[in-house]
């Protein structure tokens, strides 16, 4: 239940401590030129997450440019400081203990920080909806830069083994292209008369696609399952999209095995 505020401390005592997010020596970041990549100040390490276990996909999205494919293989992070001396990061999932890893790499050139702030916006706030996820620092503090900024990394291999990594504008058109509705209104008719082969081919493309409905609650989810079952066929509905979920242990009632 929403019963008010999360923090109910004074506005005096919201200026202190660490469960207000404030840190002993903890200083407010200079901005980054928000249209340069600001080379030589950030420290760029390439996030990989050990073992790949359930991590990895067989469908990974792929953008077209230049007459070449380029596939996610995860997430970049850029720091205003070295992060040196930073003790492992462990997340157990499933039974399986997994270690995300933080590889220092040369600092790609092909970006903006206003690019990557964009991206960012994008993904933790529209689409996953992470509103209380704060990297400038505390409210009352004059505005700086995030301390950590994040890229997306679709890379193609080079004859040499080396990888080129496709430029954050190119990553943005593609969101941009990629915004459109899952199912045309106006194709919605042709679809229901496929063949069911060219039906379950199309749902399997969209299997595990991420989809999203501003100002829905939640406003993402993803595409386990599409169903084109008509249930009144006086009228014609949208396809369903199906989306497998497991409930958490908090809202389990132990008592209960089912």
């Amino acid at each position: 239940m929403n019963d008010g505020p999360l923090c109910k401390c004074s506005a005096k005592a919201r200026r202190t401590g660490i469960r207000h997010s404030i840190y002993p020596g903890e200083e407010p970041v200079k901005p980054c030129r928000p249209m340069n990549n600001n080379a030589g100040k950030l420290f760029h390490y390439r996030i990989t997450v050990s073992p790949p276990t359930n991590f990895l996909t067989d469908r990974p999205t792929v953008i077209e440019y230049d007459d070449h494919e380029y596939l996610f293989e995860g997430f970049s992070l850029f720091s205003h400081k070295p992060l040196t001396n930073i003790p492992l990061c462990r997340v157990i999932r499933f039974n399986i203990d997994y270690t995300i890893h933080f590889i220092e790499e040369m600092t790609p050139e092909n970006y903006c920080v206003r690019g990557l702030e964009l991206f960012a916006s994008y993904l933790f706030q529209d689409v996953l909806e992470l509103y209380d996820w704060n990297l400038t620092g505390p409210e009352f503090e004059p505005s700086g830069c995030q301390r950590f900024h994040f890229m997306p990394r679709f890379v193609r291999f080079l004859p040499d083994g080396g990888k080129e990594v496709l430029s954050m504008h190119q990553v943005l058109l593609y969101l941009l292209r990629s915004s459109k509705p899952l199912v045309p209104e106006e194709e919605i008719a042709d679809m229901l008369q496929w063949e069911e082969l060219e039906w379950q081919k199309y749902a399997e493309e969209c299997k595990g696609m991420i989809v999203t409905n501003p100002g829905m609650k939640p406003s993402s989810v993803r595409i386990d399952q599409l169903d084109r079952e008509q249930f009144n066929p006086d009228v014609i509905t949208f396809p369903i999209i199906v989306h497998f979920g497991i409930r958490p242990a908090q809202l389990s009632y132990a008592g209960d095995p089912q």
